[in-house]
């Protein structure tokens, strides 16, 4: 009940915390007034928790939240979100290996290589003959990390 009524608040940041609130709950139950809230303020951060709010209910796929990257406003809570995914649904990750962008195929690289989940490796070693350099380097050390977290020993 809480976060719902943080939905109408005039303060942007409840209202930004309660739609990331009901989408890692996962209420699908208060999509329509997620959605509502969202189109009633003018706000990048807003309209993003919403994104991902949606992702989060399985009703929109990662590319609204990637496309927050290129807006220095909003990318820090872009890679927040895409450092979830990344954790829960790694495969939502996979489709932003394949942009033309090479910093966005960066940051999928880089989440996937922080995500835990060694059976990544196999995603991530095709690009280790990405056209773009920066490309090739990150996947390196995100397949190294991933190698290394494989050999942790797991309680």
């Amino acid at each position: 009940p809480v976060l719902r009524a943080l939905l109408a608040n005039t303060y942007i940041p409840f209202r930004l915390l309660s739609i990331e609130g009901l989408g890692r709950i996962g209420d699908q139950s208060a999509l329509g007034p997620i959605n509502e809230s969202a189109t009633g303020v003018n706000d990048g951060g807003v309209a993003l928790a919403a994104a991902y709010a949606r992702f989060m209910f399985g009703q929109a796929d990662v590319v609204a939240i990637a496309d927050a990257l290129e807006h220095p406003d909003i990318a820090v809570q872009a890679k927040v979100y895409l450092s979830e995914i990344a954790v829960l649904k790694p495969d939502a990750i996979h489709a932003l290996l394949r942009t033309p962008n090479p910093s966005t195929r960066m940051l999928a690289v880089e989440v996937l290589g922080a995500s835990r989940h060694v059976d990544e490796i196999a995603t991530l070693e095709p690009l280790l003959k990405d056209p773009a350099p920066e490309v090739v380097e990150v996947t390196s050390e995100a397949i190294r990390r991933l190698r290394a977290y494989g050999t942790v020993a797991k309680p």
